[in-house]
């Protein structure tokens, strides 16, 4: 297997690539091709022609949630010869979404700019195996504290009532390989030990390999930052490839609180994972 990263918010040296704040990852699994999430422009499209890659081929594209640094590079798929019909995204991904900062409201999500994209969300009331070996993890249940660990991200419903966010439309990815699971989310939203609780009961196979994607640890406390730390440790993780909302605070504490075995990476737009790396 291989994940490649098209759109993150970082950027290491490197010839033509560019950064934005999103993420972006091109997976090859089996013969399988796939696109998890788009960032919010076309930064992903510019980056994978540097990088060689054909996203044509890919035959589903993913989209994690409804907000703008996942789901707005929705509007460029077209021009570049890929068709809708290939995108897996719940509808619920395209309720009217908000950031309330300091009494300060904020569109962030994509309801009003992709609005003439509404008929391609589906209905996603369970996980499903999207290709063999790869699975989409959705209506993860929120169990425990280690969500909606940023406040203030809302919805507003057709009635113009604004309410908690609780992230329906979250899809999560868990790649089957003979060393166990690689868990992808986009922003764990439900809570990352949720989502791996739930890859663990949707696949019926307990080890957890690899994790990649963010965690939206960036605006968690300390205490919930380690208490979520602490939680990761009983799930035997080799290797967590983070970034986007992580945060550098949560990076830097997983380093110094997790075994010194465990694999910490900041991703970074151009950073490829593959099956050699699984141990």
């Amino acid at each position: 297997m291989k994940v490649i990263t098209l759109c993150e918010n970082r950027l290491e040296p490197s010839f033509g690539l560019k950064a934005s704040h999103g993420l972006s990852l091109y997976i090859e699994h089996e013969n399988h091709h796939l696109l998890y999430d788009v960032g919010q422009n076309s930064v992903f499209i510019e980056n994978a022609q540097i990088l060689g890659i054909d996203l044509s081929a890919c035959e589903n594209i993913i989209i994690s949630h409804g907000h703008l640094d996942h789901a707005g590079g929705l509007s460029y798929l077209k021009c570049n010869g890929i068709d809708y019909q290939k995108v897996i995204i719940d509808k619920n991904a395209f309720e009217e979404r908000i950031r309330l900062n300091k009494q300060k409201i904020m569109d962030i999500g994509i309801s009003n700019k992709l609005s003439y994209l509404k008929n391609i969300g589906q209905g996603i009331d369970r996980s499903f195996e999207i290709v063999k070996g790869i699975w989409c993890i959705s209506n993860v249940k929120v169990s425990n504290r280690y969500c909606g660990l940023e406040k203030g991200l809302l919805i507003k419903d057709r009635q113009g009532n604004i309410k908690d966010d609780i992230f329906q439309d979250e899809l999560n990815l868990a790649i089957e390989t003979s060393q166990g699971l690689v868990v992808i989310s986009g922003c764990s939203h439900c809570g990352i030990i949720n989502i791996l609780e739930h890859a663990q009961r949707v696949t019926g196979i307990n080890e957890i390999n690899t994790f990649i994607g963010g965690m939206h640890l960036t605006f968690a406390s300390k205490e919930d930052v380690l208490a979520t730390i602490n939680e990761l440790k009983r799930f035997s993780i080799k290797r967590f490839i983070v970034g986007h909302c992580t945060g550098l605070d949560a990076i830097t504490l997983m380093k110094e609180q997790l075994s010194k075995d465990v694999e910490i990476i900041n991703n970074y737009v151009g950073y490829e994972f593959n099956k050699e790396e699984l141990i």
